[in-house]
């Protein structure tokens, strides 16, 4: 390979009388590193992009009628213009280098912050004698039994409780399915019935029914769809309510960290019982307890069961609502700053898939400011 001397030479002398096609060839497979000589190259995409639009307008003003070259190093800018000149395609081999850091003097380099990945499928369940299972590294198939029910994780992840027949049932003997902040989990209990259960929340079930009643306790968030037996109402019990049903599809958000407790019903028909109260509830509607006192009003139902189908979905939410389920999907800590935020409501759809910084940088077109410092993010104006 020739030198760069070698190359400006015959450079100079294809510029002042015809090149023979050997010349041309030579010209065109040339090969150099370009340096950036007097400008600094930020290793962040922004600063990048400003230094390849300052090589365009050199290598531009480089080809302009009147120029000399001069062998020195300051004018390396005018031989990465000779390629461009001669061959179009080998200027991205100058401009973009594979190893940027290695070619730059006075390159910054700036630490990226870590990735925060979406939650997905972990669950820890507690049997009845306090052996626990880690439902996610846990392998497929049966998993335990106990009270005539056998336990099994199917090939979709879901935990299915399915009786045997010819065994009695032991209603006493509870087991505890837990999700973490960043998990959620699907499981079928005994009687058929099918529960998902958001991030951070806890189900407190028998591993078989029994009796006049199907009880279960929660905290935090689940979706039911209850297998219908009018001998045996199914009741979902929280810190605040009450609710019975015989056979329907309802959501239920009972975070302790939340005053608020809503009961959301898709189809069939539910009542709640709260502080002495009984209310029914109708499809389309929720229900929301605070303190005793039930307020029973129209809802966008799908939106109250978006969690279930993968999405987050926000009508009129506040910045503090939205956070709230980003940190408890994602894991994080979330700190608002002191400074008043702008009094601005949220509205839209987006997966909960993707990573914190998609949704991060939707929320930020609305005058929002977030920075993220390991596990926490930060909110401002």
């Amino acid at each position: 390979m020739m030198t760069r001397e070698e190359f400006l030479d015959l450079y100079e002398k294809c510029l002042s009388e015809p090149c023979s096609e050997a010349e041309k060839a030579l010209l065109e497979s040339y090969r150099d590193e370009l340096m950036l000589s007097d400008d600094v190259w930020e290793d962040d995409d922004h600063n990048e992009e400003e230094v390849y639009a300052r090589i365009w307008e050199r290598l531009r003003k480089s080809r302009l009628p009147g120029k000399h070259l001069k062998k020195n190093n300051n004018h390396i800018w005018i031989k990465a213009a000779a390629v461009l000149f001669l061959s179009g395609p080998a200027l991205w081999l100058f401009v973009r280098p594979h190893k940027p850091p290695q070619l730059i003097t006075k390159a910054k380099s700036r630490q990226q912050p870590a990735v925060i990945s979406p939650g997905g499928n972990k669950a820890l369940l507690t049997l009845a004698n306090g052996f626990s299972i880690v439902l996610n590294d846990a392998k497929n198939g049966k998993l335990t039994m106990q009270s005539g029910v056998q336990v099994t994780k199917a090939e979709d992840g879901i935990l299915v409780y399915k009786p045997q027949v010819h065994q009695s049932a032991v209603a006493t003997e509870m087991n505890v399915i837990t999700t973490p902040r960043g998990g959620q989990y699907q499981l079928i209990l005994a009687d058929g019935t099918k529960v998902w259960l958001n991030a951070a929340s806890v189900l407190k079930f028998p591993a078989q029914f029994s009796g006049n009643e199907r009880w279960v306790e929660l905290e935090g968030e689940a979706y039911f769809e209850v297998h219908k037996n009018p001998s045996a109402p199914f009741i979902v019990h929280t810190s605040g309510q009450d609710v019975k049903v015989l056979g329907t599809h309802f959501n239920v958000t009972a975070y302790s960290d939340e005053n608020l407790i809503r009961t959301s019903l898709l189809e069939g028909s539910v009542n709640i019982c709260s502080g002495g109260k009984i209310t029914s509830l109708k499809p389309g509607f929720e229900a929301v307890s605070n303190q005793g006192a039930i307020n029973v009003r129209e809802a966008d139902v799908q939106q109250s069961i978006a969690w279930k189908n993968g999405l987050f979905q926000f009508n009129n939410a506040t910045i503090e609502d939205v956070m709230q389920q980003v940190s408890r999907w994602y894991d994080v800590s979330i700190v608002i700053s002191d400074h008043p935020l702008p009094l601005r409501q949220f509205t839209g759809t987006i997966s909960r898939k993707v990573p914190i910084t998609e949704i991060l940088e939707m929320l930020r077109y609305t005058g929002v400011k977030f920075s993220i410092r390991g596990k926490q993010i930060l909110v401002e104006q």
